[in-house]
């Protein structure tokens, strides 16, 4: 069918698939509200940020979002699987006009017998060979169709398994069986919004930027967007230390010889609701914000300036770099799923796999600095330390440079070390408590 339907979809864009929208973008636009409003009613819960882009500017979306929400809309039964009659749908608005058996045979070859899921539906969109690739403009195009003919958009469905219970104690034996199990893939795949925070491999996906604050915005530009956000009160009752905080930035920033520095900037989760806080740290589509699985103090902004060990995040003037790799544990000692959002700038991160060091039994986020691994990294300059620590991570896990618009997500458990590339930096992300606790001996 890959010909077929790609010749078709181009010969319905000749035609002007924008007249199956009326020419309307309006009329689009209150059909999506129509939706939005009726499915609130009906108890559906749509992915509140993918439906806020399509309504205000369905090309806003990224590529992942169009493609998550595109398949949502197909899959109205809900199964998570895109059997013959939702997948022709979809051919059909590419142009598609065979008879059912010829549909079939198509369906055949290009699905399994028991459907297409969201990751064989990607590829198949992605594929300029022998898919379905379709441009992020037809995507949106054929979202606003199936939205105003009343198709219903649901969030990746909140994972029963992530609720708090008793912590489920971490160490080094569950961590080799997760090996053991195949769990830690060798090739990092892109983030799936339907796998969300269950995967146990770092997944890479791109998120679209703070309103108000785009990737291309200058060092001052993004700090009085930060200042805004400290006028309008969602740091609760840190307000007046992030007010400090900017004002030590903007000096480093101002005279290259004052050093360098990273800086937090905590979000008040008591004062923001999980939707704004979702919008706030970029929360990719299928990331629910669950207020009772947010770690304490770390739904936040980070910012550097400048380079070297002061400018590494949980870097310390006076401790080797090595001391910036950890993991991240609440204060109520669970590990914790993170994700990590570009804005501005570029970084460094180094990531390895929970066994890749035993832990620290006095200091619960960092890795055992004596072990065999790490205790000669201590004694090296910084720049030898760092580059033996890369070439670590290239064995025991992975090393990506995060620019602005893309998202790693690194789940529970999994060591990191995070440095700038560029002289000022701005990350953001979600965060969230796993069922596992770590605890001294």
């Amino acid at each position: 069918m890959a010909s077929r339907v790609r010749h078709g979809l181009c010969l319905a864009l000749l035609l002007g698939l924008g007249r199956i929208l009326d020419g309307s973008f309006g009329q689009c636009f209150t059909g999506v509200t129509q939706w939005l409003h009726r499915s609130r009613r009906m108890g559906h819960s749509p992915d509140a940020r993918a439906v806020r882009r399509a309504t205000a500017d369905p090309f806003a979306m990224s590529r992942a979002e169009l493609k998550s929400a595109l398949f949502s809309a197909l899959d109205q039964d809900g199964d998570r699987r895109l059997l013959s009659p939702e997948l022709r749908q979809f051919a059909e608005l590419t142009g598609f006009e065979g008879d059912p058996e010829e549909w079939e045979e198509e369906y055949r070859v290009l699905c399994e017998a028991q459907g297409c899921d969201l990751a064989a539906f990607g590829q198949l969109l992605d594929d300029d060979e022998d898919g379905l690739y379709c441009a992020d403009a037809e995507l949106a195009e054929m979202l606003q169709v199936l939205i105003q003919q009343g198709a219903r958009i649901t969030a990746a469905p909140r994972d029963a398994g992530r609720k708090l219970g008793a912590a489920i104690p971490a160490g080094p034996e569950l961590f080799q069986r997760e090996r053991e199990a195949g769990l830690y893939d060798g090739e990092w795949k892109p983030w799936d919004p339907q796998e969300g925070v269950r995967a146990r491999t770092p997944r890479l996906g791109e998120i679209g930027s703070l309103e108000g604050c785009p990737s291309s915005t200058t060092v001052q530009e993004a700090l009085m967007f930060v200042n805004e956000q400290v006028q309008s009160g969602i740091f609760g009752d840190q307000s007046g230390q992030a007010g400090e905080r900017l004002s030590e930035l903007l000096a480093l920033q101002g005279s290259p010889k004052a050093g360098a520095g990273w800086f937090e900037f905590r979000l008040d989760e008591k004062v923001l609701d999980e939707e704004q806080l979702a919008d706030l740290v970029l929360a990719p589509a299928g990331w629910r914000v669950d207020h009772s699985l947010i770690p304490t103090g770390y739904m936040m902004h980070i910012m550097s300036v400048g380079s070297g060990v002061k400018a590494t995040l949980c870097g310390r003037e006076g401790l080797p770099i090595v001391n910036s790799l950890h993991r991240d544990v609440s204060k109520c000692k669970r590990l914790c799923d993170t994700g990590l959002c570009g804005v501005v700038g570029r970084k460094r991160v180094l990531l390895f796999a929970p066994d890749a060091f035993p832990a620290s039994s006095k200091v619960l986020r960092s890795p055992d600095m004596d072990c065999e691994e790490l205790r000669a990294l201590s004694g090296l300059a910084e720049e030898e330390a760092w580059q033996r620590m890369e070439q670590l991570a290239r064995a025991k896990g992975g090393v990506l440079d995060l620019m602005p618009g893309q998202f790693v997500f690194v789940p529970h458990g999994w060591w990191h070390a995070v440095r700038p590339i560029d002289d000022f930096t701005f990350i953001t992300g979600p965060s969230q408590l796993s069922n596992l606790g770590v605890g001294t001996t």
